[in-house]
């Protein structure tokens, strides 16, 4: 089949190939590929198919427009190579290729934002609404433990690395309240008596924060048997990628990765972006100490925050004693202590400089 070369403006095109390039990325580290020629056509149509749950309709139809013009440059480039191809093999090879592109497009352009389960019976408007909003106010600020449950047992059944280590960030961010950005420097400091936490000062290159330095002396098993697992888990990606002299920048890449690896994991589950990012965990973190009746003092301290005159600190987490506190989360049916496990406040905190 030849298609016509198609009649758009030239900023039209260069849009169309800049996202279609972001789009084949993210693709590749949702599928936890090595480069971007080991993604299939069917990979691609299936997160395009996955986008209609989360993408407002003009986003996704250009997201879809993307696509195609880049399946028909696609064609196009394989047409002029099978045109210029004696080897009988290599042109059965291309012959094959053209149609998986041709197939491709025609299922592509069958897609309906309106047919995705999440947008039937709905018009855009009202969908949008549905949506978070495009900006940071439509992140969820707390973790609903039912939420919590149900999306780790999911991750545990087997799902990619970077799902995996989004969820290991969350919970250990649960427990410790520390920045994402934080775990790049922080380590441990384990003898027979102790297990602790150490965060350096250091700025923040994301948003240009400087955090304070800290120790957070943890107690029980699950909260340092998560702790273990998330410094672990960077610990081994630095070394895959050689990170010390390779220049790969932390945030760009381990955080990204992660982040999104969870974002996508809440697609999968629920049909949706429920807005729960590791940040989230912070606030659910903080939330939790403040319920616990400790001071803003103590509070600023334990999430690192600057307080003039108190540079560092050192923090205890202990074990949890029933207090009242105000309702963060909805607890709904999951197993007996989960939500305790995870949602119940800090409490046992000590502050010493």
């Amino acid at each position: 089949m030849e298609l016509s070369k198609p009649n758009r403006a030239h900023s039209t095109e260069a849009a169309y190939i800049a996202n279609s390039k972001y789009l084949v990325e993210k693709i590749r580290r949702d599928n936890n590929k090595t480069s971007i020629d080991e993604i299939t056509c069917e990979e691609i149509l299936h997160h395009i198919s996955l986008l209609r749950q989360v993408y407002r309709v003009d986003a996704w139809r250009f997201a879809k427009a993307s696509i195609v013009n880049l399946f028909e440059r696609a064609l196009t480039y394989l047409d002029l190579i099978a045109d210029s191809q004696n080897d009988l093999i290599s042109e059965e090879a291309i012959n094959e290729e053209l149609n998986e592109l041709e197939g491709s497009i025609f299922h592509l352009k069958k897609f309906k934002w309106s047919d995705a389960s999440t947008n039937v019976g709905k018009s855009a408007a009202q969908r949008s609404k549905e949506l978070p909003e495009k900006n940071g106010s439509g992140k969820q600020k707390l973790v609903n433990a039912d939420f919590l449950f149900r999306i780790e047992q999911y991750i545990k059944e087997g799902r990619s690395i970077w799902q995996h280590r989004g969820l290991k960030m969350c919970i250990a961010i649960l427990y410790t309240g520390l920045r994402p950005c934080e775990w790049e420097h922080a380590r441990i400091e384990e003898d027979e008596s102790k297990f602790q936490l150490v965060i350096p000062d250091f700025k923040n290159q994301t948003g240009g924060e400087r955090t304070v330095s800290r120790k957070i002396l943890i107690t029980g098993a699950d909260a340092c048997d998560a702790v273990r697992q998330q410094v672990e888990s960077i610990n081994q990606w630095k070394k895959e990628v050689g990170f010390e002299n390779s220049g790969i920048d932390f945030n760009k890449k381990y955080l990204a990765l992660s982040s999104n690896g969870f974002r996508v994991a809440q697609i999968q589950l629920f049909g949706e972006n429920k807005g729960v990012t590791p940040y989230s965990f912070r606030y659910q973190c903080a939330s939790n100490v403040k319920a616990a009746g400790y001071s803003v003092v103590v509070q600023s301290k334990f999430l690192g925050k600057k307080n003039k005159g108190q540079a560092s600190s050192k923090v205890v987490i202990g074990q949890s004693t029933p207090r009242s506190r105000k309702k963060a989360a909805t607890v709904a049916k999951i197993p007996t202590g989960y939500a305790k496990k995870f949602m119940q406040p800090v409490v046992g905190l000590a502050i010493s400089d």
